[in-house]
């Protein structure tokens, strides 16, 4: 009796690991698109906090405007 895998069996077999293939990089795809946008959402976040405690401990610069005309006339 021969044991071997026959064309059928194997063509199957392919065809369910491509099938899965399919399902999987996609979602994978997204996931890193999603957890690349959550991180610059947090360092946003760090980066607006930032912002904030050096508003608290320099009173004299309160809004973004005055930041930006701050950097300007440092120059």
């Amino acid at each position: 009796m021969n044991k071997a895998f026959t064309l059928i069996e194997l063509m199957i077999a392919l065809f369910v690991i491509s099938l899965v293939s399919a399902i999987a990089i996609p979602k994978y795809s997204n996931l890193t698109s999603e957890s690349k946008v959550a991180n610059v959402q947090a360092n946003l976040s760090n980066l607006n906090t930032a912002i904030e405690m050096y508003n608290l401990k320099n009173f004299y610069i309160q809004s973004w405007k005055e930041i930006r005309q701050h950097l300007y006339i440092r120059k």
